[in-house]
């Protein structure tokens, strides 16, 4: 239980941190833990691309896939092929350590062509280290942890797997309530 000292000191800290003030504050929070967009759904037009051929092996209408069990586990199908498709491809993207190897080795090749004879080299070898810290941190605003990226495609791959598991049993149910006919 917390004493009355610490509830005034926890009142006080509250009024104090209240957030960004300045547009530019605010503007700059409203981003952050955006990285790579994989927490939203997949665009419509992408879905649709993996929908259209389940649609047509089902002879459903795209219009008509919201009425039934059957056109919504297709959807459900099709949203996570196109979901596992923007991780694999975000993942394809990211920088491996190859390419900061290289970025490092130019960094380093640059700085030694200004081996601090003067203020100019001072400078210059500070302006490459700057560039190399810009280079840096965009990669790293751009790239989350591979570790959360492989999250979002474990996480996508159960969506389909679990569609794929309702859509086998709609068809089972389906298979057994319909007369077979001569």
């Amino acid at each position: 239980m917390a004493t009355q000292r610490q509830i005034l000191a926890n009142r006080q800290n509250a009024v104090a941190s209240t957030g960004p003030k300045t547009h530019y504050g605010k503007q700059k929070s409203a981003i952050n833990g955006v990285k790579h967009g994989l927490n939203q759904p997949p665009p419509a037009e992408q879905v649709l691309e993996y929908l259209k051929p389940l649609l047509a092996d089902y002879e459903i209408d795209v219009s008509h896939c919201h009425d039934t069990d059957l056109g919504r586990a297709l959807l459900a199908i099709a949203t996570a092929e196109a979901q596992i498709d923007r991780v694999l491809l975000v993942i394809a993207n990211a920088p491996d350590h190859e390419d900061e190897r290289k970025r490092s080795h130019f960094s380093t090749e640059t700085m030694l062509m200004f081996p601090r004879r003067d203020e100019y080299d001072a400078i210059m070898r500070q302006s490459v280290k700057l560039i190399d810290w810009c280079e840096r941190n965009r990669i790293k605003k751009t790239y989350s942890n591979p570790k959360t990226l492989n999250r979002y495609l474990d996480a996508a791959i159960n969506a389909r797997r679990k569609a794929v598991k309702r859509l086998h049993a709609i068809l089972l149910n389906f298979s057994e309530t319909k007369p077979i006919s001569p």
